[in-house]
């Protein structure tokens, strides 16, 4: 299964489940996993296509997800299905979570897209803004993975409003 924090994410097989029941209506439930914890690099089977890096290819497809743009055009023809276009906070709807509970969940579902698929190094930045009429305000900013030693990441950006159900 996969775990994502704030800050990072990696693959975790649970190894011990304790439960504690506190009263008829709270339980404690710990959870101990051993973790490999993804290192910020990217796959080795990435590879840019058709004039798009495997960065761009990650922009794009967050862009058509969280904002619902449109693929660029160099994915026409039937490619498109190489860009992960699916929304990451699409598992939110339906939930009725406390406004303060869901910008943090969203935030582990956006690392969990991002730091456990080796697409980013870290997230420098998040924010999910109240719903208003159908729409939500997103910001995202994160560092590109480290995949040669010569040479520095760099820094990616969304932001806009995205429909809401």
């Amino acid at each position: 299964m996969t775990i994502a924090t704030a800050q990072r994410a990696g693959d975790a097989r649970v190894t011990s489940v304790v439960s504690e029941t506190r009263s008829a209506s709270l339980r404690d439930i710990e959870l101990t996993a051993e973790v490999e914890w993804a290192d910020g690099r990217g796959g080795s089977m990435e590879s840019s296509f058709n004039g798009l890096s495997p960065d761009d290819q990650t922009e794009a497809g967050l862009r058509a997800g969280l904002l619902g743009e449109a693929l660029p055009a160099q994915m026409e023809g039937g490619f498109g299905f190489m860009i992960d276009s699916s929304d990451p906070l699409d598992e939110l709807e339906g939930l009725l979570l406390p406004p303060g509970a869901e910008e943090a969940v969203a935030a582990l579902l956006i690392a969990e897209r991002l730091l456990g698929k080796g697409r980013a190094s870290y997230i420098e930045w998040f924010a999910l803004g109240p719903p208003h009429l159908a729409r939500r305000r997103v910001e995202l900013a994160w560092v590109e993975p480290r995949r040669y030693s010569n040479q520095e990441p760099g820094s990616r950006r969304i932001e806009g409003e995205r429909r809401t159900g």
